[in-house]
């Protein structure tokens, strides 16, 4: 017995120490299983989320069992319906003693008989109150009797550590709840101080660095210390309101301050104390906090900074700014109003802007609302609005959605000007546009118009020339009556209007926008050797384009009449200005991702000052008076490079030749 209470005696004293509770109890389990020299003690803590009981300790030592762990008593994972006479007694907060030959319930004999247990002593654990668990004694060597003062003894124990159980806890409840003060007194920035009325002398809690930036050492306790910091349009205030706040004359002390930031700005504070009175109700001190609100009364000058804008802008700004309910009515418009409408913003007030829309707007712009309030779709609109003269306006509005913290829509808020300067202006060029249209359109139809009147008198010409040769052949006739040089004249004149007049026509099509482009495949190089033998096979000086090609071919997608167009005035250029010279030059090259067409010739060349104007329409060099030309031929072909997505270069020496470039993509998309 007198170990046994030694046993307890060291528990309780372990219990006392400063120690992890885990290793308290295993130390207890160890000291009271010695003390009674038993086989197993094991401490069980319940499970109340699984309502089942969860081994937590034992001692390890059992040298007395023939197989090692056969009197472990686990009842882990084991339900108290299992052995419920047992689980009542405990839950009862009573001891439960049981032998093998002396139990009742079948099935906690047949459990001990299985793990060779003797005796065994069941003691329950309480904390606050509540189960918390139970020390299980097993004897697996023989029946063990505990008297009345042992089992008061283990009782005792089990209650030493149900209390440094319930401290624990208390422990860990009021640090947490330490922690959350803490958290919340420094996110809150919020310092507490308190002053004795009779010392005059202030105390500041340790958040006054995070609140004024001052550390505790800088902080001293005097009053002076504390009126250093005031802003000096409060002090007056401060002192004056605590004057009357002891006095009785008021009966709560709280609003704001500024007080000054170490940093050198001051910083908006909302004080808020209460005041401790001695027996004779004469104030001794007083306790208050002081919260850090600076950004609140930032946000507060910034929204009324803001505020002011906007009052500003929407007074003063042409537009007219307006704010409707959802379902259309006036709540809200700017003065400008009634400089575009005539409208004093009160006389809209509450009233539906449909009646000041012309009818025939009144659709559009219902459609426009619809979809606005419905679907968000944020459109601008144009409409006419009857002013208070009782003339139309244009309009233009856009507006913008304003919902609550639900995302419910509230109020619609709309910008409007006044728009009939440019409706006007639009409609003015409009009609200039259509004039134009039809100016293009007229000048297009007499363009060829009198090309075509022109070319059957001039075919009917050249046919009579031909005729007049033909009988000047036929017949002998005297050399003075020799005519041929008339009609050579004749013929060469023809053909130099013909020209003119197709490629007046052809550029007359091209301005008026007539001319369509058609892709298809071309085999660019059978494509250029077919055109030479088709166009320049028998030239008059007996001459011929001297044709080249290299790299890998590739299939073109191009127009091929345009090209025709292009190569036959770039070609004919380059035999017209290079009579009596070499013949002429034509090369392919076929790149990666496009192809160059160079056409060489050796002639008169263009002199320097005149290259930067032959692409426009009707220019010729000065050196080409004596030549036939219309000075259309380079400006369609710069046309139709252009169409067909290409690139023209051109390079001249004056009296040695030029040469043309042509570059083009291998396929052309197909677009007008």
């Amino acid at each position: 017995m007198q170990k046994l209470l030694e046993g307890v005696l060291k528990s309780t004293t372990i219990l006392l120490k400063d120690i992890n509770l885990n290793e308290a109890l295993s130390s207890c389990i160890s000291l009271l299983a010695e003390a009674q020299n038993i086989d197993k003690c094991f401490i069980y803590k319940t499970n109340p989320e699984q309502e089942q009981l969860q081994y937590s300790y034992e001692n390890k030592q059992c040298e007395f069992c023939v197989q090692k762990d056969s009197c472990n008593f686990d009842l882990e994972g084991i339900s108290s319906e299992n052995f419920p006479e047992l689980f009542q007694m405990l839950f009862e907060n009573k001891t439960y003693y049981a032998t093998v030959a002396e139990n009742s319930s079948t099935s906690f004999k047949a459990y001990m008989e299985l793990k060779q247990i003797k005796a065994c002593l069941f003691v329950p654990i309480f904390s606050e109150e509540l189960f918390w668990g139970w020390i299980s004694y097993i004897d697996c060597r023989e029946i063990r009797e505990w008297s009345s003062i042992e089992i008061t003894a283990l009782v005792a124990a089990a209650n030493s550590i149900g209390t440094r159980i319930s401290t624990d806890n208390k422990a860990l409840a009021l640090s947490e709840t330490v922690k959350q003060l803490d958290f919340f007194i420094k996110t809150a920035k919020q310092a507490i101080w308190n002053k004795n009325l009779i010392t005059n002398q202030f105390n500041y809690s340790y958040n006054w660095e995070g609140v004024l930036g001052y550390s505790s050492e800088e902080v001293t306790s005097s009053a002076t210390f504390y009126k250093s910091l005031l802003h000096k349009d409060d002090v007056n205030r401060i002192e004056t309101e605590l004057k009357d706040f002891l006095d009785g004359k008021s009966e709560v002390y709280t609003g704001v301050k500024r007080m000054l930031h170490k940093k050198g700005h001051y910083v908006w504070l909302r004080y808020n104390a209460k005041v401790k009175r001695n027996m004779q109700g004469i104030p001794i001190e007083i306790m208050g906090t002081d919260v850090d609100f600076t950004d609140v009364v930032e946000k507060e000058l910034k929204l009324q900074i803001s505020e002011e804008k906007y009052r500003f802008i929407t007074e003063n700004t042409i537009d007219v700014i307006s704010q409707f309910s959802p379902e259309g009515i006036y709540l809200y418009s700017s003065n400008s109003i009634k400089k575009v409408t005539g409208y004093e913003p009160e006389e809209l007030l509450g009233t539906s802007p449909y009646k000041h829309i012309h009818p025939d707007d009144i659709p559009h712009v219902t459609q426009r609302h619809k979809e606005f309030v419905t679907n968000k779709i944020s459109k601008g609109m144009i409409y006419r609005y009857k002013t208070k003269s009782g003339e139309y306006i244009w309009l233009e509005t856009f507006s913008i959605p304003i919902y609550d913290s639900n995302g419910v829509l509230q109020k619609l808020q709309t910008s409007s000007r006044d728009i009939s300067e440019r409706i006007k202006s639009e409609e003015t060029l409009k009609s200039a546009l259509q004039k134009e249209r039809q100016l293009n359109e007229l000048k297009s139809k007499f363009v060829s118009t009198v090309s075509h009147q022109f070319r059957t008198p001039f075919t009917v010409i050249y046919s009579n020339t031909e005729l007049i040769e033909l009988k000047m052949a036929q017949t002998a006739m005297p050399a003075s009556l020799n005519l041929s040089t008339y009609t050579s004249r004749i013929k060469n004149e023809v053909q130099r209007m013909t020209e003119l007049m197709e490629n007046v026509l052809i550029y007359g099509k091209h301005e008026a926008n007539h001319i369509k482009k058609s892709i298809k495949p071309i085999r660019f190089t059978a494509f250029c050797q077919s055109f030479i033998a088709t166009y320049f096979q028998n030239q008059p000086d007996g001459r011929s384009i001297e044709f080249s090609f290299e790299g890998d071919e590739q299939l073109v997608y191009s127009d091929e009449e345009l090209l025709v167009h292009i190569l036959t005035n770039v070609i004919s250029n380059a035999f017209k200005y290079s009579v009596n010279k070499k013949s002429p030059k034509m090369n392919v090259e076929y790149l990666q991702n496009d192809f160059k067409i160079h056409v060489i010739d050796y002639g008169i060349g263009v002199p320097k000052d005149d290259v930067s104007q032959l692409f426009n329409a009707f220019y010729r060099a000065s050196n080409t008076s004596t030549i036939v030309g219309s000075g259309l031929g380079l400006s369609i072909i710069d046309q139709f490079t252009t169409l067909l997505g290409g690139k023209i270069k051109f390079t001249s020496k004056e009296n040695y030749g030029s040469k043309v470039t042509l570059q083009f993509p291998y396929v052309l998309i197909n677009q007008p």
